[in-house]
């Protein structure tokens, strides 16, 4: 019986084995440049325990933006390094783990600035100050600007709570313009969005 069972286990660790030599089938892989192209924002009521879209009326205290931002790729000539050496495929012992494309962010997004204007008298007034959103680092609550000197490149999506409300009028519109490293600006606003008085 012990014999069957150290057969057996061999015969499988064998059959792994010859597996594990066989070269990976991995895409070679690419080098993608991210180009920014443009700007959503939507405005979300942070009631309960997920966002929703606004859809009619808001409280001041429940309201949020999301803002997210599309980008075009390019594939960067030459590509990645593929996992092979001088043409022939080399064995991971009981894995195939391939290479991951690369993306690179030349120009990223540098900070934001969010106004609102009040549709009643056409003021515009900058608000970044009256929003907060969650630290990548430890999860607290920060001002956008706290916020920009931490975050990675690669970040192009974010959820903004208004933390400072009393300002904020009846019926308002909010802006929300993105600078990139390079100077370019994306600008979006929200729809027409009335709080409760």
């Amino acid at each position: 019986m012990i014999k069957k069972i150290t057969t057996v286990l061999g015969m499988l660790f064998f059959t792994q084995f010859l597996l594990s030599c066989f070269p990976c089938k991995c895409p070679q892989p690419k080098s993608w440049e991210v180009h920014y192209s443009e700007l959503t924002v939507t405005a979300y009521n942070t009631s309960g325990f997920q966002y929703k879209d606004v859809e009619d009326t808001v409280h001041r205290n429940a309201f949020g933006l999301g803002v997210s931002v599309s980008s075009d790729l390019i594939e960067l000539a030459g590509g990645g390094s593929s996992g092979s050496f001088g043409g022939f495929g080399y064995a991971n012992a009981l894995s195939c783990d391939c290479i991951a494309d690369e993306y690179t962010y030349s120009d990223p997004i540098d900070y934001m600035e969010i106004f609102v204007t009040d549709t009643k008298t056409s003021e515009v007034w900058e608000v970044t100050d009256l929003f907060t959103t969650y630290s990548g680092s430890d999860g607290n609550l920060v001002r956008l600007d706290e916020f920009f000197k931490q975050r990675e490149d690669w970040q192009d999506g974010f959820q903004m709570e208004l933390a400072e409300y009393k300002s904020i009028p009846h019926s308002a519109v909010f802006r929300v313009d993105a600078y990139l490293k390079s100077g370019k600006m994306l600008s979006k606003q929200t729809q027409l969005i009335h709080f409760f008085n």
